[in-house]
């Protein structure tokens, strides 16, 4: 949990109110010396994900693991069939460990005393949010490697976008929490630094990341009118900050969210990112397809990478633009790949496709 600095002592107080009466230096020297330092616990330490106590054989750079069906949906207006999603989740995680099933493969991550996010896109509309198949399948694997159930925290952007897919809002100490970012504090102390005008300034980022040990970043097959594609790299960022949308338009355009990536604590907390590709858009709302696809990496970049060909094979059947040759533009992963937060040369990517029946 965050803690915030304790109240100010009776004679700090006193100093302060000499100081602006007779306009001391030194006494602000000894008020600043008198508050206790503000201390955030579990973000004192942040390390590599290599070298975290879990997890640490499984950041491959430059893998992607694609796993497909033809019957997810039986028809265009069904829902998912729950059983068949979660064996394509089992079989996806277990391609990205080399584990032999499901639970070893989400214990390589998880484990019991663990407090895991699953931060998910759940804005839009039916086909450009995540499945609540999809979190269940997801939330199934964790309980099987030993996660505790009220240790496990979905949450989006917004309360309010969380009912719209469907989930629950739950923050009881009962059963799998619900909730969204806006619902809980934000914390600037931790927040990203950003250079407004002549100002410095730092956006606050969701206390849940200081909650969470790790996070699942549960994304959606999706174009973006701003950013091009909202998938992986963009998820993380929109539902992470306060005011998300008011950066995504007013700060840094496509090339600031590449630099966010780049983050020390994202790339710590975020130990493993899952598309959800059962539906999809490739030209907003209006232009969508039953996908039928998972993309699973710990690479975002890469995943980004493959994700955004797939968007963009979907465009040229329509004979639509690629997205790069429209009027909007990705370039948030190229300069996330440039400052190696993972792999950006398609040539390198390991990009392993199974299709199940």
């Amino acid at each position: 949990m965050i803690t915030t600095a304790s109240p100010l002592p009776q004679t700090a107080k006193r100093l302060v109110l000499f100081a602006f009466l007779f306009g001391l230096p030194l006494t602000f020297s000894l008020v600043w010396a008198a508050i206790p330092p503000r201390q955030i616990p579990s973000l004192s330490a942040i390390v590599d994900v290599g070298q975290m106590i879990r997890g640490q054989g499984h950041h491959r750079r430059g893998h992607v693991v694609d796993i497909r069906s033809r019957r997810v949906f039986r028809s265009d207006q069904a829902a998912p069939n729950p059983a068949l999603v979660s064996n394509m989740m089992a079989q996806l995680v277990m391609k990205i460990t080399g584990q032999p099933n499901g639970q070893a493969a989400w214990g390589t991550w998880f484990g019991p005393g663990d407090k895991v996010g699953i931060l998910v896109d759940a804005a839009g509309t039916p086909f450009s949010r995540v499945q609540t198949s999809t979190v269940a399948a997801i939330v199934g694997g964790l309980r099987a490697a030993g996660v505790y159930s009220n240790d496990i925290i979905v949450w989006a952007t917004t309360g309010q976008d969380l009912v719209a897919a469907g989930f629950p809002l739950n923050w009881t100490p009962n059963g799998v929490r619900f909730v969204g970012a806006n619902q809980l504090p934000f914390d600037d102390s931790v927040g990203f630094p950003i250079q407004s005008g002549f100002f410095a300034q730092k956006i606050p980022v969701t206390s849940l990341l200081a909650t969470c040990r790790f996070v699942i970043n549960l994304a959606t097959l999706e174009d973006h009118p701003v950013l091009g594609y909202r998938l992986a790299l963009a998820n993380q960022v929109l539902g992470s900050f306060q005011n998300s949308q008011h950066f995504e338009k007013h700060w840094g355009g496509t090339v600031g969210f590449g630099e966010i990536a780049t983050w020390k604590l994202f790339r710590q907390k975020f130990v493993l990112h899952i598309l959800d590709g059962l539906r999809g858009t490739y030209n907003g709302e209006a232009a969508n397809w039953h996908a039928q696809v998972y993309l699973g990496s710990t690479d975002p970049v890469a995943l980004d990478r493959v994700a955004g060909s797939l968007i963009d094979m979907a465009r040229r059947r329509a004979g639509l633009p690629q997205i790069n040759n429209s009027q909007r533009s990705a370039r948030y992963i190229d300069v996330a790949a440039m400052n190696n937060v993972g792999e950006g040369d398609p040539e390198k990517i390991v990009h392993d496709i199974l299709q199940t029946p």
